[in-house]
């Protein structure tokens, strides 16, 4: 009786076991519940769903999402007006030029010091010792570019000025952002945050 006990016992252990179907992998049942997925602007798939890099959002990743600010770090002038009504800007040379950034009416930065006697075709630098932070990424801003002439706060010469959209919800957050305007041409070198 005993033998017959264990001789049950093992045929039915063995049908159990030869009966259990093989178990899935975390790594198989992810690849099959991510077939046909797909993730853009860098996301990845896991289980069937997106893991959207930073800044992007959505089922498949695809919606841009607003940053909380944008960093300037830096701003090129590659052209500005050579001339002030059929004039040169200063009698003897090339204008004194600095910016101001500024939001409406609100100026966020002026430059502290001027490119002296700039030439038109030469692009001009500016890192600021602090980025400048814009904290309405959906506002509309201006640059003002003026001539040096008798002080920050004086009789300056406003040489032009341009308007722009720092940020577009469908721009796909470049690094350079372009703002011109008749002969005006400036670049911003931007990073986001959220």
């Amino acid at each position: 009786m005993k033998n017959l006990l264990f001789l049950v016992l093992i045929i039915t252990a063995l049908t159990i076991v030869t009966g259990c179907e093989k178990s899935t992998t975390t790594d198989t049942l992810n690849e099959d519940l991510c077939a046909g997925v797909d993730c853009q602007n860098g996301g990845t798939c896991y289980l069937g769903l997106c893991d959207c890099s930073t800044g992007w959002t959505g089922s498949d990743c695809s919606t841009q999402v607003t940053p909380s600010k944008i960093q300037i770090n830096k701003i090129v002038i590659r052209d500005f007006p050579q001339y002030d009504n059929g004039s040169t800007w200063d009698l003897n040379s090339g204008p004194d030029i600095f910016v101001k950034f500024a939001l409406g009416s609100n100026v966020i930065y002026t430059q502290p010091t001027v490119f002296q006697d700039a030439s038109s075709g030469h692009s001009l630098t500016l890192t600021p010792s602090q980025p400048i932070i814009v904290t309405s990424p959906l506002s509309r801003y201006a640059i003002y570019l003026y001539d040096y002439d008798s002080g920050f706060g004086g009789n300056n010469d406003y040489m032009g000025g341009v308007e722009f959209n720092i940020y577009s919800s469908t721009n796909n957050f470049p690094g350079v952002v372009t703002a011109s305007y008749g002969s005006i041409k400036v670049d911003f070198y931007i990073t986001y945050n959220w």
